[in-house]
Formats: C-alpha cells, structure tokens, sequence
C-alpha cells in the first residue's frame, strides 16, 4: 500500500470521526432544545399527573424520534457504503494475491524445473568422474603389473 493511500484512509477516518462527533452533538442538542422547549412553553414544573406525563411522553417521542431515527439511518447507510468500500477493496486484494501467487506458483515450477536439470547435470558428472577413476584404476593396475613384470 503506498503512501498516498494510508494518508487518504487516515483522512477518512477523521472525517468519520468528525461527522460521529457532530452527530453526537446535534442528537444531545436537539435533547435538550426539545425538554427546553417543552418545560419553558407548557408547564415549567414536574407534574405529579399522569396524563401530563403522557403528554409530555407523546411530544419528546413525535418530536425526538423522527430526527434521530434519521441521524441513525444516516449512520446506518453510511456504515453500509464503508462496509460496500471495504470488500471492494477486499476483493482487489485477493485479486492481486491471487496474481502474485500465481507468479510464485510459477517461478517454483521453474526452479523446480532447473533443480533437475542441474541434478542431472551433477548424476552426469558423477557418472564421469566414476568412469574415470576406473580408468586410472585400470591404468594403475596396469603400471603396477609392469613395473613387477619389468623389475624381475
């Protein structure tokens, strides 16, 4: 991986970052205008009545629940175009592995290849070097059968 591309993953990722801290903050915010909003124009006060607090349930869920269920869509098809990003980098990965090793799958049958032609090549010359000493063997034989056959 070059360079160039740890520092656009790096760059990504504070953005991410970025837009979690801003989604955080606008849910926490969006909290508190609403309990603000509610407590400041109805009651001021905690109530001890039933129904008001059914009331007070029903306008924080239809106000708050809209809003955040779209921060969380947002999250959740933002998490799902990373995860798209990711396996098709993934798969461009595997796909380049797949070529290196087939190049390596390669250059080990051709080292296979050249390991037995130099095996033959060593058997070649064993087998000369054999037939050689055979033949000084012989030729030693021989000058030693002469020198006892000439000495006497």
């Amino acid at each position: 991986m070059s360079k160039q591309s740890n520092n656009l993953e790096v760059e990504e990722f504070k953005t991410i970052e970025w837009k979690i801290k801003i989604s955080l903050f606008i849910g926490f915010a969006l909290i508190c205008i609403v309990l603000i909003t509610y407590f400041s124009n109805f009651h001021g006060y905690l109530s001890k009545n039933d129904s008001t607090w059914g009331t007070f349930g029903d306008f924080i869920g239809g106000t708050l629940n809209p809003i955040l269920a779209a921060l969380g869509f947002y999250w959740l098809t933002a998490s799902i175009r990373l995860q798209l990003k990711e396996l098709r980098d993934t798969r461009e990965v595997l796909k380049e592995t797949a070529i290196h090793q087939e190049k390596l799958a390669e250059l080990e049958n051709i080292n296979v290849e050249t390991q037995k032609k130099l095996f033959e090549i060593q058997q070649l010359t064993l087998e000369k070097q054999i037939i050689a000493s055979k033949s000084q063997q012989e030729q030693i034989s021989l000058q030693n059968f002469e020198n006892i056959f000439f000495s006497c």
